[in-house]
């Protein structure tokens, strides 16, 4: 365990014995992160309690549980998001589109939008969450919000100007022609 606590990788040369010892592996995983999950037995990788404890020091060590069935436990990937919203990607399907999960990945960091289900894309409260982080954001959004005063308003706020035919235009320097050659456009 000193190992462990000092460089959580040493896991990897532990003996079969010591990586399925369950009482093992749970303070190992306190003591090093994780990502240690990956070196220990399967019989553990497949222990949703050591799954638990895994992903909430580390989000991204959902990768390395045993059954695909612990993607689409909402509690594990909750727990996984919150620790690091990036685990919103190992997520099922079916999680993505759970608007409680979504949200914390979303408060996170915006770019989690990438990942989630596209009804939640038409959510009011999931897209006003990332649009408030970065105008960038709208460009996710559903076509219905996409035109919507209020979202394009948030997005202005932020440094976008979106005008109705579904250009976008970055202003770092307060500066954008819109009739102009040197504006720097995007299509939606």
């Amino acid at each position: 365990l000193d190992a462990v606590s000092q460089n959580w990788r040493a896991m990897q040369f532990a003996s079969q014995a010591v990586r399925a010892d369950r009482q093992t592996v749970i303070e190992a995983i306190r003591r090093g992160g994780g990502l240690l999950l990956q070196f220990v037995s399967e019989a553990l990788q497949g222990d949703r309690e050591v799954v638990l404890e895994a992903v909430a020091r580390d989000g991204l060590a959902l990768q390395f549980a045993f059954y695909n069935a612990f993607r689409a436990d909402k509690e594990l990937v909750l727990a996984a998001v919150k620790q690091n919203w990036r685990a919103i990607e190992l997520a099922s399907e079916e999680i993505r589109g759970d608007r409680e999960v979504v949200l914390e990945a979303m408060r996170q960091n915006w770019r989690s939008i990438e990942f989630v289900a596209d009804d939640l894309k038409a959510d009011r409260e999931v897209m006003l969450e990332a649009v408030r982080q970065d105008g960038e954001a709208l460009r996710y959004a559903s076509e219905e919000l996409r035109v919507d005063q209020e979202f394009v308003r948030e997005a202005s706020e932020k440094g976008w100007l979106v005008v109705a035919t579904g250009i976008s235009c970055a202003i770092p320097e307060a500066e954008c022609f819109l009739d102009g050659p040197e504006r720097r456009v995007e299509e939606f």
